[in-house]
């Protein structure tokens, strides 16, 4: 039976998107074929390029959208926890955690062919830019550098993002359904990374 068609409203962009996430939850990256979407949207193949010019576009479209919710979580972090240090460790808390409920999405954004949907780092970079917006209060009392203010921030991401990146996938894949041994591995990570100095 074909699907009804999604953009009765005329949202085909967001179907599509929302079609594109089905299939990457359901079969992964590999299973994301520009038919299948078209598919699963209920719209004939040639129907998306009215929207993006190629899969790729779609793909970083959707890596994009990924972004923005997580841009979000993190500055809402800002405006619940007044402290730095306390948004420092909570912005781990929301990234690792996006990555676990996210894992399909997380990966998508992380691939070396989708380029950088980050657009860089930077203080206008989603996500990162809140990153160094609180590094930078962190370490109000330090040096002024910008340049040093900037790395600091960048190895704080790391640590967090090679947190992620190894529940998902790595050797502590196990421990990635136990969420207060997660929080307690986060605290302790962000806990230990001077900021300050």
């Amino acid at each position: 039976m074909e699907r009804p068609e999604r953009y009765h409203h005329g949202n085909l962009r967001q179907a599509l998107l929302d079609a594109a996430e089905e299939v990457l939850i359901d079969g992964g990256i590999e299973a994301l074929s520009w038919r299948e979407i078209a598919r699963r949207a209920g719209v004939s193949p040639g129907a998306p390029y009215h929207h993006f010019a190629d899969k790729a576009a779609l793909l970083t479209a959707l890596a994009q959208q990924h972004l923005a919710e997580l841009d979000h979580r993190f500055r809402e972090v800002c405006t619940t926890h007044p402290e730095p240090h306390e948004q420092l460790r909570a912005l781990g808390m929301v990234y690792v955690a996006y990555a676990l409920e996210h894992p399909a999405a997380f990966r998508l954004m992380f691939r070396p062919e989708m380029g950088s949907p980050f657009g860089g780092a930077s203080a206008e970079t989603p996500v990162f830019g809140v990153l160094l917006q609180v590094v930078r209060a962190c370490r109000a009392g330090a040096t002024g550098d910008p340049a040093e203010t900037e790395r600091v921030a960048c190895a704080a991401w790391g640590l967090v993002h090679g947190l992620a990146a190894l529940l998902l996938d790595g050797p502590l894949a196990a421990l990635a359904t136990d969420r207060e041994r997660v929080r307690a591995l986060v605290a302790t990570s962000t806990d230990r990374f001077n900021v300050d100095a």
